[in-house]
């Protein structure tokens, strides 16, 4: 009998070792396809268009880690101001967004009101709208205030974002009345509920919220591109092409180099709230 049982947990063993070298095997190939893109985006910063698309690719630039490419990029484009922009458009949208949509995910969480469902629907059916569909509409009442070429039209009118209200409605709809209530008893004001008893418990959400708002807000593209034409306002992305057609060639080792800084900002700041994303997406999950 005894000889069973330690052939058992001898085959459990083997059974749960195989089961864990198949998982971390997994996850190695895994993190391999995902690190690939931004490695190729890092070394190729380093490398001339020619080494970039040879038919005999090489893994390591072929004359070492020269600076050229990054040199290119500050003396054609105003990199550094474009960062800045960048940065502060990004911020502030992203730190005024989730005080409306928190605001707003508060009012359709934890209060009742007649056609409560029937505006929250309707908010939502907005995210039915393509971009595209409102593009002229927003550039005429935008150059109508005179925003070309601020900060005012990359901010002010994306800030109240369905997708956050809906986010943090769903997330407030977690937190139990109860504890509103219990403020409500002792003395908290609407303003008092929201700031001392919703923001905290929401911190998680609110910090999932926030990385994907600055993320979007980051990468932005087309709409700084209908509204900006002077250099001085340029961000990351507009900036980048100021390298396409120089010369009548696409300068790629600058734009690379470009990308891998500009990426490297988001990583960062993804990594320095790594623990809150997390328990924001494990709460959201557990909870959900």
């Amino acid at each position: 009998m005894m000889t069973i049982r330690t052939g058992y947990n001898r085959v459990d063993r083997v059974k749960s070792l195989a089961t864990k070298i198949a998982l971390h095997a997994v996850l190695i190939l895994g993190c391999i396809i995902f690190l690939y893109p931004f490695l190729f985006m890092f070394l190729g910063s380093f490398k001339d268009t020619s080494e970039i698309f040879s038919v005999h690719p090489t893994f390591f630039p072929r004359e070492g880690f020269k600076l050229t490419n990054y040199k290119t990029l500050l003396e054609v484009t105003k990199f550094g101001r474009a960062v800045l922009n960048s940065s502060i458009v990004s911020s502030t949208y992203t730190a005024l967004t989730l005080l409306f949509c928190s605001m707003g995910g508060f009012g359709f969480s934890k209060y009742r009101f007649p056609g409560r469902n029937a505006l929250f629907f309707l908010m939502l059916a907005t995210m039915m709208l393509p971009f595209q569909a409102i593009v002229v509409p927003l550039f005429v009442i935008t150059a109508k205030l005179g925003w070309a070429n601020t900060y005012y039209p990359l901010i002010v009118p994306f800030l109240a974002n369905p997708f956050g209200i809906f986010l943090m409605r769903q997330y407030m709809n977690s937190i139990p009345d109860e504890l509103v209530d219990a403020g409500r008893i002792d003395g908290c004001s609407d303003f008092g509920l929201y700031y001392r008893i919703i923001v905290p418990v929401s911190r998680p959400a609110l910090t999932v919220l926030g990385l994907i708002l600055f993320m979007s807000s980051w990468n932005n593209f087309m709409w700084p591109l209908i509204v900006l034409s002077e250099d001085r306002m340029f961000t990351v992305p507009l900036a980048l092409t100021k390298l396409v057609g120089l010369h009548r060639e696409i300068q790629y080792g600058p734009i690379l180099a470009g990308s891998f800084l500009g990426a490297s900002i988001l990583i960062i700041l993804f990594l320095a709230f790594q623990r809150q994303f997390v328990e924001g997406i494990m709460s959201g999950a557990i909870k959900g």
